[in-house]
């Protein structure tokens, strides 16, 4: 018995029908697959970024908490050379010879007369020893 016409397409069209059923869950399969591979890479990407964003956090909290110690260092340090001063600007006042002049040498300071040499070039001239004790 020969199969007739009709059942023979309705038999390929069955056919073709489970053939794009199956292509169409393999797209799914697939589409997932790529969905969850490209999920898993980006959150290895974010952990790396959030890594390197915490380490340069890091890094800037490390260089700031250096920079305030020395910012208060510097600050202890300009305190110290401003009541040098008033100490210095009181002794003097009172008949000394005059200021402490900064030697080019070990960094010491010594009391002398200063040296127009020590002067900015801004065309001030040394005060003289009249003046110092005049002050």
């Amino acid at each position: 018995v020969k199969p007739r016409k009709t059942e023979r397409r309705a038999s390929e069209s069955s056919a073709l029908h489970g053939t794009a059923s199956s292509l169409s869950a393999m797209s799914a399969a697939l589409s997932g697959r790529l969905s969850s591979a490209l999920a898993e890479l980006m959150r290895a990407a974010l952990c790396e970024i959030w890594k390197a964003v915490e380490e340069t956090v890091s890094e800037s909290r490390v260089e700031i908490t250096r920079r305030q110690r020395e910012n208060e260092a510097l600050r202890r340090r300009l305190q110290e050379l401003m009541v040098a001063g008033e100490a210095a600007v009181c002794h003097w006042s009172s008949g000394a010879d005059g200021p402490p002049v900064q030697s080019r040498g070990a960094g010491r300071r010594e009391t002398g007369p200063a040296k127009a040499s020590a002067l900015p070039d801004s065309g001030e001239r040394a005060p003289t020893e009249q003046e110092w004790g005049s002050s």
